[in-house]
């Protein structure tokens, strides 16, 4: 932050990268920086989960103000920063619920009660170790083994 000295917040981002091709070359030098292990790979992780932060972060807050400034545009497509800005909707999203709908009502009261089901018999077998003979429904016995459990080594970063 201390190169930064002097700058304001929104100087420090016009020097970042801002179009597809100028990102790419950017990411590019980082990435092979870290393979080349002149630059720290944990260093460099806890800079971009910071970023990560402050974009959503700024993103959020000035929600408003970018559909203000967008609307003042008569276009819908606005061609501005080295980007194509679109005036449309983001998000949709339906309340089936409030329908009056009774064969949805019983259609999601049967997935609810099927997902609970499917939950329990999940930690269930997680809970064996061993394979386990069993009774199923049908009377029939089966072996009944854990889940194969995958995993992936990695690190989580904690900003502070």
């Amino acid at each position: 932050m201390n190169e930064l000295q002097g700058m304001t917040p929104v100087g420090a981002l016009r020097i970042m990268p801002n179009t597809a091709k100028e990102v790419a070359t950017f990411a590019k030098g980082i990435i092979q920086s870290v393979k080349d292990g002149n630059s720290s790979a944990l260093e460099v992780l806890v800079m971009m989960r910071a970023l990560q932060l402050l974009s959503k972060e700024i993103i959020e807050e000035i929600e408003e103000n970018v559909l203000n400034e967008a609307n003042r545009f008569n276009e819908k497509t606005i061609e501005r920063y080295g980007a194509k800005i679109d005036k449309c909707d983001v998000y949709t999203e339906y309340k089936y619920e409030t329908s009056g709908d009774s064969q949805w009502e019983e259609l999601d009261a049967e997935i609810k009660g099927l997902t609970a089901r499917k939950k329990e018999r999940e930690e269930f077998l997680r809970a064996i170790k061993d394979p386990v003979l069993l009774v199923n429904k049908d009377g029939a016995e089966e072996m009944v083994k854990p889940p194969v459990k995958r995993t992936k080594e990695g690190v989580k970063v904690y900003i502070k």
